[in-house]
């Protein structure tokens, strides 16, 4: 679960700085 909400969160992340 936590390693499912970090990924998640790191991803949405990654987006917004491309």
């Amino acid at each position: 679960m936590t390693m499912n909400h970090f990924k998640g969160k790191q991803f949405q992340q990654d987006v917004i700085i491309v």
